[in-house]
């Protein structure tokens, strides 16, 4: 019992609502006088609401960076391409220069 109490405290520090609330619900199956049983809902509501915008951030930043991926890959393909065709065309016009004289 006083692991599972500890077990408690020690979720409640950090940001695992689920794993907190099933610590907190053993609990109360086992000794449900005990105030240490009670689920903190404004520590769980408060942390779940916090996780929400940091994972909304984080999906808003992943989707900018495949965004400015994709225009990064573009640009070097461009660049790529008009090396190539420049390439192309200066063999193309020696060889007729070289077919001229």
């Amino acid at each position: 019992m006083e692991s599972l109490k500890l077990v408690i405290k020690t979720l409640k520090q950090t940001n695992d609502v689920i794993r907190y609330k099933y610590a907190v619900s053993v609990l109360q199956k086992i000794v449900p006088s005990d105030p240490d049983a009670r689920l903190d809902e404004d520590w769980a509501d408060r942390t779940s609401r916090k996780m929400m915008n940091e994972m909304e951030q984080m999906e808003a930043a992943l989707k900018s960076y495949k965004h400015n991926l994709i225009k990064e890959s573009i640009r070097v393909y461009l660049s790529h391409s008009i090396l190539v065709v420049g390439k192309f065309v200066l063999i193309y016009s020696s060889a007729r220069w070289v077919m001229k004289t």
